[in-house]
């Protein structure tokens, strides 16, 4: 485990070979141009290789005594990939301050050698404007034969509502990794509850979509949770935090909203949730 002055002392590194410039702003979104001294870059390749050669096996060598020439020539564009990938993910923290979203981060120059050249593209959530959800207009389902399992439909699609509009409420671009690995989990749900020879390919565009809402409603609902100062519990298992902190906030905004109320038959209730 690496110490403190460890960390302390890649971080001072980090700083002093990172050059970065905002190179446009509209409204809560910037850009940044950002540079990496090829030194720094070279080093991480260096760790990296050294990595791989403890791991891997090649004939005529023993364990962790391959030549670096030799790892460099099997391995080097997978270290350099590697090594890349690693501080663009740091600087991301540098330029993108708490509270700020990083929508993309693409390589422009030093891919193969010399300095590390990329592009970021940050929201600031707290530069988006506020929403007011007194103006929001919902509406309450109240069945006409009441019963717990009418209830808690009734307030699903209540919530639904809420969340339909917090996937709504800002425009901004959420980074493709993001959805991208909320979509592997959103289908991996999907296969367990599906014929196991059923084909997933027609449902991978409808996946994708609920995948990207699920990240922006949570991006959403933590922002207005931090402009709301609405908390959860500390000792909140962290399993749960997610869902507790949105039920808060589905809860306030709904406190907040014009909320009418429409008298239905139990189907007809059934039939508004799908």
């Amino acid at each position: 485990m690496e110490s403190q002055s460890d960390n302390s002392a890649e971080l001072l590194a980090i700083a002093e070979s990172l050059h970065y410039t905002e190179t446009s702003r509209q409204g809560a979104v910037r850009e940044y141009s950002v540079r990496f001294d090829a030194a720094l870059v070279d080093a991480r390749v260096s760790e990296e290789l050294e990595s791989i050669g403890k791991s891997v096996r090649l004939p005529g060598f023993r364990a962790g005594k391959i030549p670096v020439s030799v790892l460099q020539q099997r391995y080097g564009s997978r270290a350099r990939a590697a090594a890349i990938r690693a501080l663009m993910e740091g600087v991301v923290q540098r330029v993108a301050p708490e509270g700020a979203l990083i929508s993309s981060a693409a390589v422009t120059g030093g891919a193969d050698s010399g300095d590390l050249e990329g592009k970021i593209t940050v929201t600031f959530l707290r530069d988006l404007p506020d929403v007011d959800f007194s103006a929001m207009e919902l509406e309450r389902l109240v069945p006409d034969a009441p019963d717990d399992e009418a209830a808690a439909e009734a307030n699903l699609h209540l919530r639904e509502q809420v969340l339909d509009r917090l996937a709504t409420a800002w425009d901004f671009v959420v980074t493709p990794a993001l959805v991208e690995r909320e979509f592997a989990a959103v289908r991996k749900a999907a296969e367990k509850q599906l014929d196991p020879a059923e084909d997933l390919t027609e449902l991978t565009t409808q996946l994708r979509e609920v995948a990207e809402r699920r990240i922006r409603t949570g991006i959403v609902v933590a922002e207005t949770a931090r402009r709301q100062n609405i908390r959860i519990a500390s000792d909140t298992p962290p399993e749960s935090r997610g869902r507790v902190l949105e039920e808060k906030v589905v809860n306030w905004i709904i406190s907040q909203a014009r909320v009418s109320e429409r008298h239905v038959s139990v189907q007809e209730l059934r039939s508004a949730i799908g």
